[in-house]
């Protein structure tokens, strides 16, 4: 489709239009956040820190927007997504008779980015970008006392994210970025309480809201590149529909991605990351079920992506990922509704330039098949669910457009 040149209100309205869509997210990679950040980074497998591409990068690494043009980056991404549980352990507490229950909802959601070059070498960065989250629905209640209200079988959590960033390019190759990232969460849950009883919410959707801050340097040399992105914990209001799950603020964790890049000539880039996400800081999350919480600990992956421009409109792509998943073998029982198992993740993609401003993009992800079995060795839940197994794979499928105007 041709978009002719045309004043500022004009991609502004598109592109609010385009992020108002429904946010939905299913079980992503490194741990509930996604892996890769629009099909040009999923392309990579979310490597790249050093190596911006376009307006996506604003939640990759603030400094990566500098020198941009102005111009919208949109996305959509479905995700095809299998989940099962086989709830095991001991009577009354566990359903012991659900057998394998399988979830393999599929799930889609939009983002978008947008960059505005200012004076004095200056670009501003902004945009409604999904972060990650996650989302089960099984048929059977995982627990025997949840059978009469045929609860404690449904979850769903979504983090969205609104950054307003400021970058600076210099003449020595330098860049760096700085600003506040706005966040917007929702939850949903039906799980079993410390009471016994069903969540107070009823499965019924709750939002909270909140912010921090994001810090980002970029280096570009003749064949090298450099760079690191930092997002602060990002402090949240509480859930009120849940007070009987959420016993502490569901921050979202601060996280650091920091790489490298070769490029050899002007159609290769070699690029190698490693991201930390440290989920264990929010009590929320690094607390044990007795506490309410579901005990995961911190994300630590590799990243490796090669990009090759075979021609001046075309961008090839692909990417491998290896990381740890926030789950422990004495806690998998409580995170039945929450299996963020994936840790090894293949990619590829491309970009093709159909106009001087308009480029489409396309990626695709494999995730390896992953599953737990629950080892008893935890707390009093994790003894109960002894022997409980979850698993997970899923295929992602990410389309996109950068216009320029």
């Amino acid at each position: 489709m041709y978009f002719p040149r045309s004043p500022l209100y004009r991609p502004l309205v598109i592109a609010f239009l385009l992020g108002a869509a429904c946010i939905r997210l299913a079980n992503a990679n490194d741990g509930y956040a996604l892996s890769a950040i629009g099909p040009a980074h999923r392309g990579i497998a979310g490597a790249g820190v050093s190596s911006p591409e376009n307006s996506t990068w604003i939640l990759v690494n603030p400094a990566g927007i500098a020198g941009m043009e102005r111009q919208l980056d949109f996305y959509a991404e479905a995700l095809l997504v299998e989940r099962f549980v086989i709830p095991r352990g001991v009577f009354p507490l566990v359903n012991v008779f659900a057998g394998k229950d399988v979830d393999d909802a599929n799930l889609a959601f939009a983002s978008f980015s947008l960059t505005f070059p200012l004076q004095n070498d200056w670009t501003l960065g902004t945009g409604l970008i999904a972060l990650g989250g996650t989302s089960v629905n099984f048929d059977t209640p995982r627990t025997f006392l949840s059978v009469p209200m045929n609860a404690d079988r449904r979850s769903g959590y979504e983090v969205a994210q609104v950054p307003l960033i400021l970058a600076k390019e210099f003449d020595n190759g330098w860049s760096v970025g700085f600003g506040v990232i706005g966040n917007v969460q929702r939850l949903r849950t039906d799980a079993l309480t410390l009471n016994l009883r069903p969540a107070e919410g009823d499965h019924a959707w709750d939002y909270a809201y909140g912010g921090g801050f994001a810090l980002g340097v970029q280096w570009r040399g003749e064949h090298w590149s450099l760079g690191g992105g930092y997002y602060s914990r990002q402090w949240v209001t509480d859930f009120k529909k849940y007070p009987d799950i959420i016993k502490y603020n569901l921050d979202v964790p601060q996280r650091l991605q920091v790489g490298a890049g070769y490029h050899p000539n002007e159609r290769w880039d070699f690029l190698l990351d490693y991201k930390f996400i440290h989920y264990s800081s929010v009590r929320q999350l690094g607390t044990g079920a007795l506490r309410s919480g579901i005990s995961w600990q911190d994300h630590h992956s590799v990243k490796a992506g090669v990009r090759f421009r075979p021609t001046e409109r075309w961008t090839l792509r692909a990417g491998v990922s290896q990381g740890q998943s926030p789950i422990v073998d004495e806690a998998v029982f409580m995170n039945a509704q929450f299996p963020a198992l994936v840790e090894t993740m293949a990619s590829a993609g491309f970009s093709y330039g159909i106009r001087e401003n308009v480029d489409l993009h396309f990626a695709y992800s494999w995730t390896k098949p992953e599953t737990r079995r629950e080892n008893g060795q935890g707390d009093l839940f994790s003894i109960l669910g002894r022997g409980t197994e979850i698993g997970l794979k899923t295929h992602a499928f990410s389309a996109g457009l950068t216009y320029r105007f």
